[in-house]
């Protein structure tokens, strides 16, 4: 059982991500924009060298656009906080039978040890109080040998980096 702060903060941050999806229609060009661009790019270019495709993909934390590209020959299972955020993924996404959108926590997954041999999570520890907890969690559900690519870059990072 989840301690009452921390419970908080997983409502909060679903509650936060379903406003957002409310007026995603109205924020595509904020969310589409070259920083995110740039960091998804980043995050293929890292996990692309080790894709297995008898394993499947978890996307943890994929919000409003899974890693459904990545699907071409493994099953990508993209879960999110936010339900809101899943259902405009399944609206704005390919439809493809390859990709499963699963609302879940990334503190708490809802999968069995040895499940995944590759991880992607892109922009997303930075949205838990605990992020050692969401790397416990995927850890236990990585295969022995997986790989995982996580980041949580603000676009201050880049920028203070010379890239804009």
């Amino acid at each position: 059982m989840a301690a009452p702060a921390q419970e908080s903060s997983q409502v909060n941050s679903q509650i936060y991500y379903d406003s957002l999806a409310e007026g995603f229609s109205e924020q595509d060009e904020f969310w589409n924009n070259s920083y995110d661009n740039e960091i998804w790019r980043l995050e293929h270019d890292l996990i692309q060298p080790y894709l297995d495709e008898s394993s499947p993909l978890l996307d943890l934390g994929c919000g409003f656009y899974p890693h459904s590209e990545l699907a071409a020959n493994r099953i990508v299972i993209a879960i999110d906080i936010s339900r809101g955020s899943l259902n405009v993924a399944r609206e704005q996404g390919d439809q493809s039978d390859r990709v499963a959108l699963i609302q879940a926590d990334a503190e708490v997954l809802p999968f069995h040890s040895g499940t995944f041999g590759q991880a992607i999570a892109g922009g997303e520890l930075f949205n838990h109080l605990d992020y050692r907890k969401c790397l416990r969690e995927l850890n236990q559900t990585m295969k022995p040998g997986g790989y995982s690519s996580c980041s949580s870059v603000q676009s201050g990072v880049l920028t203070r980096f010379g890239h804009s």
